[in-house]
Order: structure tokens, then C-alpha cells, then sequence
């Protein structure tokens, strides 16, 4: 999935707003097992924020409630939910989603990574929250999302200060599982990250996101020991299914071991 907006620096505008669900929907019809969102080749940025006609957007939203304040204000938070339910869109997709950021990924941009399952970046990337800077609360996910994933000491100050920190600084605090020097590299180390998932069961891969989110949101181990049990319980496979699975694995052990010893003997 490439964000294409180069002439704004990848600002999220309505129109892409409004495509990315679509986009991702149309992923899942094609049967796709994992999605990797980048800019790479497209863009000097992965994602700068919301352009100014989102921004602009978002003040007209409540014109039609014109007169009362109370109608204005409820207008404006579904404005807000919509944007929160597109990057939702992400976290809620049903394969997992890899992030690969190069450049500026700066408010709503963090927004998006952050309901991502996987961020990987290259060293110059550079991050920031910035709408502390703007006058604002972030409000489209960051600030629910960011401290799972950094802890919450860095989320506080990443959120706080507005500071913005390298791909180096961003896998120091985990906001990204690898830096890589180059954007190639980042493109290489992403797409061989998404076929290694995609060459996996789509059920134990979509169960394991699953069940990932659920233990984040409730947080009780019990509950989330409680919840697998059952999910395995409705879509392990039966007892043939479970041999031919096992008879499977060892064919690909067997297969990686025997070029792994081709290889070393080519090595010597």
C-alpha cells in the first residue's frame, strides 16, 4: 500500500483519508496475507500529517449545526471519530500490517504506524508528535496507542516536548523493531519480513494479531489465556490436518538444513 501525495510531503488529505479503507479492503479481496505501507520511490516522506484541506476540513465540519454550540460540538467529534476510524482501519485489518518509514513521519503520520503491527524505518527517519507544538491533543490514536508500544514514560515525552527523534533514537525506544542504513535496504528488509508471514497459516497468523490486541486492551493474563483457549479451540485444524501441518514443517526444516550444509560445503 504506497501513500502518493509527494507535492505535500504525504499529508494525509480527505481524498486519501477517504481511499485508505477502500485501499486496504481491496488488498484483502486480492487475498493478501500481510500489507507493507510505504512511500518508498514516491516520496522524500512517509507521512507529514494532515494537509491543510484536511485541517480546514475539520473546522467546516460542523457548519451545518451553525447556531448551537451543543450541535457544532457534536459534529466536530464525529468529524474526529471518522478520522480515528480510518487509522483504526489498520489495527483492525485482519492480516498484520508493516510500516516501512522513510523520511518525516510527523502527527498523523505516527497516528498511522502506531495502529500498525510492525514499524521498521531507516536511521534518518525522523518522528515527531507534533501537535502538542500546534495547540492541540492529538486525537487520532497516538496518544491510546503510543504508550503500549514505548512505555509510558517515552510516550509522555515524545508527546509533551514535540521533539523529534532519528530511526537510530526510534529503535532505542522500540517505537521500531529494526533501523536500517538505506531506503533500499528498508524496502528489502520489509517485503522479505511480509513473505515470510505470508508463507505461514493465515489462521495462525490472523490469531495471533488477535489475540495480541485483545491482551493489550484488557491487560489481565487470565482473561487473555482464557480468550486463546477458546479461539484455538474454534480453528485448530482436526487430527489428519495436524499431521500433514507437522509432516509439512519438517519438510521445509529438512529442506533449509540441507542448504544451509550445500552452503557451508560452496563456503569451504
Amino acid at each position: 500500500l504506497i501513500l502518493n501525495n509527494p507535492t505535500q510531503a504525504n499529508a494525509l488529505t480527505p481524498g486519501m483519508l477517504e481511499a485508505l479503507p477502500g485501499a486496504l479492503a481491496g488488498l484483502l479481496a486480492a487475498s493478501a496475507r500481510c500489507v507493507v505501507v510505504h512511500a518508498i520511490g514516491h516520496s522524500k516522506h512517509f507521512c507529514a500529517g494532515l494537509s491543510i484541506d484536511a485541517l480546514s476540513q475539520s473546522s467546516e465540519s460542523a457548519g451545518d449545526a451553525a447556531g448551537c454550540q451543543a450541535r457544532r460540538r457534536w459534529a466536530f467529534r464525529a468529524y474526529i471519530r471518522g478520522l480515528q476510524s480510518v487509522i483504526s482501519r489498520f489495527e483492525e485489518c485482519e492480516v498484520p500490517v508493516i510500516a516501512a518509514v522513510h523520511g518525516a513521519c510527523v502527527g498523523a503520520g505516527v497516528d498511522l504506524i502506531t495502529a500498525c503491527d510492525i514499524r521498521l524505518c531507516t536511521t534518518s527517519a525522523a518522528f515527531c508528535v507534533k501537535e502538542v507544538d500546534l495547540g492541540i491533543v492529538a486525537d487520532m490514536g497516538t496518544l491510546s496507542r503510543l504508550p503500549g508500544i514505548v512505555g509510558d514514560g517515552v510516550a509522555r515525552h515524545l508527546s509533551l516536548t514535540g521533539e523529534t527523534i532519528d530511526g537510530v533514537r526510534a529503535r532505542e525506544v522500540c517505537l521500531v523493531s529494526e533501523a536500517l542504513p538505506t531506503e533500499e535496504a528498508l524496502r528489502s528488509s520489509a517485503m522479505e519480513m511480509a513473505r515470510s508471514i505470508a508463507a505461514k497459516s493465515t489462521l495462525a497468523v490472523s490469531g495471533t494479531k488477535e489475540v495480541l490486541l485483545f491482551q493489550r486492551d484488557h491487560g489481565r493474563v487470565d482473561d487473555s489465556l482464557r480468550y486463546v483457549a477458546s479461539l484455538n479451540a474454534s480453528i485448530l485444524p482436526d487430527n489428519e490436518d495436524v499431521k500433514s501441518i507437522l509432516r509439512d514443517a519438517r519438510g521445509r526444516s529438512g529442506t533449509s538444513t540441507q542448504q544451509r550444509t550445500q552452503q557451508r560445503s560452496r563456503e569451504s
